[in-house]
C-alpha cells in the first residue's frame, strides 16, 4: 500500500513538474546584456619626483657596506672597525659570528656573542663600528 502512495505521489510531481515549465504562447527571451564603455574622460597618471639627493631610508647612513648580501656570512678579521667596537662595548665578550643583515632599514653587520658580562648575546652594527642596537639579552637567571 505505502509503494503505491508512493509511486503515486512520485508521478503526480513529475507531471506537475513537466507541465508548470510548459507555457502556452511566444516565449520571451531575457534582454541581452551590453557592456559600453565609460563615457568619462581618463585620467593621466603624473610624472614622478625627482631628486638629487641619493635614496635612503629614514635611519640609514649614507654609506653601505661594500659587498652586502643580507645573511652572508662575514669573516671578523676583515672589519676591525666593528669587532674593535663590540669589544670595547661589551667586556668579556667573544665573538661567535658576524653576518650581514638589516636593522631597521639600514644595513649592517649582525655580531652573535657569547660571554659578555652583562648578557648581550646579539647585536647590530653599522660599517663605521657604531653599536645600533642589543636586541637580545640573555637573563642570569633568578636570584634566591
Amino acid at each position: 500500500m505505502k509503494r503505491k502512495i508512493s509511486l503515486t505521489l512520485v508521478l503526480i510531481l513529475s507531471l506537475v513538474l513537466v507541465f508548470a515549465g510548459c507555457k502556452k504562447g511566444a516565449v520571451t527571451p531575457s534582454p541581452a546584456l551590453t557592456v559600453k564603455p565609460a563615457t568619462t574622460a581618463t585620467i593621466q597618471p603624473s610624472a614622478s619626483p625627482t631628486s638629487t639627493a641619493p635614496m635612503t631610508s629614514p635611519g640609514t647612513t649614507a654609506g653601505a657596506i661594500t659587498g652586502f648580501e643580507e645573511g652572508k656570512t662575514v669573516d671578523v678579521k676583515t672589519i676591525p672597525d666593528v669587532e674593535k667596537a663590540v669589544l670595547a662595548k661589551y667586556a668579556g665578550a667573544t665573538i661567535k659570528s658576524v653576518t650581514f643583515a638589516t636593522y631597521m632599514n639600514q644595513q649592517a653587520y649582525k655580531v652573535m656573542l657569547s660571554g659578555a658580562t652583562d648578557g648581550t648575546t646579539e647585536a647590530y652594527v653599522d660599517a663605521t663600528g657604531k653599536v645600533l642596537s642589543t636586541p637580545n639579552t640573555s637573563s642570569p637567571g633568578p636570584t634566591k
